[in-house]
């Protein structure tokens, strides 16, 4: 009765349809180095979704499902910083001369050379 290991299985199966290991190893190098390159095209994609006040977890998964299309997608569909900057100043206005009616902040609007209070919506 003749035994063989499985090493010797699939040596002499990858004899027999002509694959040899050194071919096996460059699959195995190109799977991994594909799996390495998504997941660093995730990760860019989640730091840059977060800093730009995006869905950043959606666009993780997104990366990690998609990998480059994801990222081409993403690189078309993602605000503007300028866009995220300016959403950014309207949302959280630095405080400057107090409201006469209400005392929160006001922001100086250089179109129209005077200030707005947030608060009660209008000029002074």
């Amino acid at each position: 009765m003749i035994t063989m290991s499985s090493i010797e299985m699939l040596y002499q199966f990858n004899e027999y349809i002509g694959i040899g290991i050194g071919f096996q190893f460059m699959v195995c190098s190109f799977v991994f180095f594909s799996f390495l390159v998504q997941l660093v095209i995730a990760y860019w994609m989640y730091k840059d979704a977060k800093k730009r006040k995006e869905e950043e977890v959606l666009w993780l998964i997104v990366g990690l499902i998609a990998g480059i299309i994801g990222l081409i997608i993403w690189l078309l569909v993602r605000p503007d910083m300028s866009e995220v900057r300016r959403k950014y100043r309207l949302q959280h206005p630095t405080p400057g001369k107090p409201c006469p009616d209400c005392a929160s902040g006001m922001r100086w609007i250089k179109e129209y050379n005077r200030w707005y209070c947030e608060k009660c919506k209008e000029y002074k």
